[in-house]
């Protein structure tokens, strides 16, 4: 299986390395210019939004646009990248930055296993103010395996598919549509088992093993033959979640990146409550 997590004492060691590497902060600007890991550069998953659409869930389709933003970053398909966030501060934005660049192809990305907490916690060295990329071409192209799109996902749900289990990474409040989003309609899409994006962490924000997430995800019908598609209130939770599916070693995820800020919107789409 590919390394998907590095430790903090790994990431310490790689920043002493001339390795061709790229650390990626996904924290608010303002956390990150504070205090961050040396040699990080900020990045936040709304800059790679649909420009045309109200909704920032929707990734960009123009990939000339979206290889010219990861190239600005300093990331080319020859680097390594590193991305981290802090697990109690945000809501998964490192998991929609890693889910981001597999959709778009880059061969290595790992995701700092306990992100900021976990560093911080531990005293490791930092650095503030702005940082510093070199822009370098990046190629986007896009593996359409790991995207799910609302009218493949409409055609999927009626009838029901014996082998998808759809995933709303939600708090339980929000699934049973009981805490408002300020969306046109609260529930959760037909189908859909909750199970909520920071299930999976431990005290130190470390992600459980291999064996807890498998033990849990089975209990509602996940298993390594049926496809699982994940979604949130924006594809961002849902992101982590796919991520940590991943990481237990499941390969059919595909993220729902529109998630609940496009289906709520559509009234022709069907909803549970």
């Amino acid at each position: 299986m590919e390394k998907l997590l590095i430790s903090t004492q790994e990431l310490d060691h790689l920043l002493n390395q001339p390795t061709d590497f790229v650390l990626l902060d996904a924290r608010p600007t303002l956390a990150y210019l504070f205090s961050h890991i040396p040699g990080a550069v900020n990045v936040n998953w709304k800059d790679f939004s649909d420009p045309a659409s109200p909704m920032k869930s929707l990734l960009d389709s123009d990939l000339t646009r979206l290889g010219k933003k990861v190239g600005e970053l300093g990331i080319s398909q020859n680097h390594r990248v590193v991305v981290y966030a802090d697990p109690f501060e945000s809501w998964g934005d490192d998991g929609r930055i890693y889910w981001m660049l597999s959709y778009l192809c880059h061969p290595a990305v790992q995701i700092l296993d306990g992100g900021w907490f976990k560093w911080k916690q531990e005293g490791r060295r930092i650095e503030r103010g702005p940082g510093k990329s070199t822009p370098v071409e990046f190629k986007a192209r896009v593996n359409p395996a790991l995207l799910m799109a609302k009218d493949e996902l409409k055609e999927r749900i009626n009838p029901k598919s014996s082998e998808m289990v759809i995933i709303d990474a939600r708090t339980p409040e929000e699934y049973l549509g009981l805490k408002s989003s300020g969306l046109p309609r609260e529930g959760h899409i037909p189908g859909a088992v909750n199970i909520s994006w920071n299930s999976f962490y431990n005290a130190n924000g470390t992600v459980k093993s291999a064996e807890e997430i498998r033990k849990a995800a089975g209990q509602s019908g996940v298993t390594e033959e049926k496809e699982v598609v994940t979604y949130c209130t924006g594809g961002v939770r849902s992101a982590w979640l796919y991520f940590t599916l991943r990481l237990a070693g499941f390969d059919k995820v595909r993220n729902y990146a529109g998630s609940w800020m496009e289906w709520s919107r559509d009234l022709d789409l069907p909803i549970e409550r």
